[in-house]
């Protein structure tokens, strides 16, 4: 009987720590914004695991094109570091104009 209790609670502390590790996985989460302005051109800003960001712009008309292109080229950096995108919103600033916002977001489980 006592060599059961004993099992057993080897068994309760083992579980127990397998639990503590799942929940103790860390989310690393990347923020990708990009603006679409229709006269200024497009800002991307990126939002770092560490808080930092920075910004890649263009100007002009042909900017859309370029855009699409250099959002792709964010992404794909990211995704091949392990990041996998969950969800992304879009936003129109005003209904009668062609000024988009859309943000990605990105994980990774470390």
């Amino acid at each position: 009987m006592r060599k059961l209790r004993l099992a057993f609670g080897v068994f309760i502390v083992v579980f127990l720590l397998g639990i503590g590790n799942v929940s103790a996985q860390e989310k690393s989460t990347i923020l990708i914004k990009i603006r679409i302005d229709s006269k200024a051109g497009y800002r991307i800003t990126t939002v770092q695991p560490d808080y930092k960001q920075y910004e890649l712009q263009g100007k002009g008309k042909d900017s859309e094109d370029d855009s699409a292109v250099t959002l792709k080229k964010e992404l794909d950096k990211w995704i091949m570091k392990g990041y996998v995108i969950v969800n992304s919103a879009n936003s129109r600033s005003n209904l009668n104009s062609f000024d988009n916002e859309i943000i990605y977001i990105l994980v990774k489980e470390e």
